[in-house]
């Protein structure tokens, strides 16, 4: 009964109100006035291991050389999350459905989990990592398909790496992205179809007792993806698509949108992108979109760059920004390092298969 109030009154999760960018939120082209790196197809999942950056590039794991990254092992699938351990362990999601323990010195997997379709992953010590599914019915390459499913099938696991044992601490999310140890050893994670981050509730963090979430960020302007803890204890935040007020309308019709997905090529839904833009036959070619041929910065387009970095208590102090006309669209991982009081922050665009980078806290 409350739902069907609120989808005849637009209220409630059938509300299509996209809450604005303004604030630290402010757009700016900071992501596409930064320095270049490389450009690599599909540039992902960066972490520091060994002291080098280690990143991602679809079925590839390499460490970056030179400003150019060389490849140390190729995977059965698309790599699709990373984190590093103490000791210098890999783990790395794969979008068949599995979440491997790699060692970067002998290049063996040391271990595996099947899990359902891996999106994040945590070391929590050396003996503990939780596992973000983001889906029970789509890989994490089919992240489109799950949105406009309104998919709610999520799960965190923590796995034992100790005797091999996974359980799974809660379900029924709507695909976890990112996950994070804050500086006050909380778990937390972002929920990108509700748009929001959110604190496991469980001291413990062991899901027995009362395993709950707390959101601590809400109503946020687009999805929201990787987390990663910088050294001054604030928080990257990548927002890997933006939310748009027709995609939202378009999934409150439900007939439509079933439609959509079973008849038309999925580079041409009405569905948020990691880079729009480049086919004319897509949606949003009109109105308020370009301007005698030229494409506005303020155009409502489906790709857009975003990192916003979030201070302690949750909230957003900066943000990082590659507008409609911008060229650093959909930023999937940030790494912030330091050197010599020298913090320099890092961000893979995976849309547009770029890495970039900026002095942190630079105002460009």
């Amino acid at each position: 009964m409350k739902s069907m109030y609120y989808r005849i009154l637009g209220r409630g999760d059938a509300a299509m109100h996209v809450p604005v960018m303004d604030g630290p939120l402010k757009p700016n082209n900071r992501l596409d006035v930064a320095e270049r790196v490389t450009e690599v197809p599909e540039l992902d999942n960066l972490v520091s291991c060994e002291g080098k950056l280690w990143a991602t590039s679809e079925t590839q794991l390499g460490v970056l050389s030179n400003d150019r990254l060389e490849t140390v092992h190729t995977f059965s699938s698309t790599i699709t999350c990373l984190a590093v351990s103490e000791t210098s362990r890999l783990a790395i999601g794969l979008d068949e459905g599995r979440v491997v323990i790699f060692d970067p010195s002998s290049k063996e997997v040391l271990d595996e989990q099947v899990v359902a379709s891996p999106t994040a992953l945590l070391f929590w010590d050396e003996d503990d990592l939780f596992i973000a599914s983001g889906s029970k019915e789509h890989s994490p390459s089919e992240w489109q398909a799950d949105l406009m499913s309104e998919g709610r099938s999520g799960s965190l696991t923590r796995w034992s790496l100790k005797d091999g044992s996974a359980h799974t601490l809660l379900s029924g999310l709507a695909y976890p992205t990112g996950l994070v140890r804050d500086k006050t050893d909380r778990l937390v994670f972002s929920e990108a179809w509700k748009h929001r981050l959110c604190v496991f509730a469980d001291p413990t963090l062991d899901g027995i007792g009362r395993p709950g979430i707390e959101p601590v960020l809400t109503r946020l302007p687009g999805y929201p993806g990787a987390l990663s803890l910088n050294p001054d204890g604030s928080i990257w935040m990548a927002v890997f698509a933006p939310r748009n007020q027709l995609v939202e309308f378009v999934l409150t019709e439900r007939e439509y949108c079933t439609k959509m997905m079973r008849q038309v090529d999925r580079s041409l839904w009405i569905a948020p992108t990691l880079r729009g833009g480049r086919n004319y036959h897509e949606p949003m070619q009109w109105g308020a979109v370009k301007q005698l041929g030229v494409l506005k910065p303020w155009a409502p387009v489906l790709s857009y760059g975003l990192a916003v970095r979030l201070n302690a208590e949750f909230q957003p102090i900066e943000s990082l920004h590659s507008r409609a006309d911008g060229s650093v669209h959909g930023v999937t991982s940030l790494l912030e390092t330091r050197e010599n009081d020298r913090a320099t922050t890092y961000a893979a665009a995976k849309g547009d298969g770029v890495l970039v980078r900026m002095d942190a806290g630079s105002q460009l």
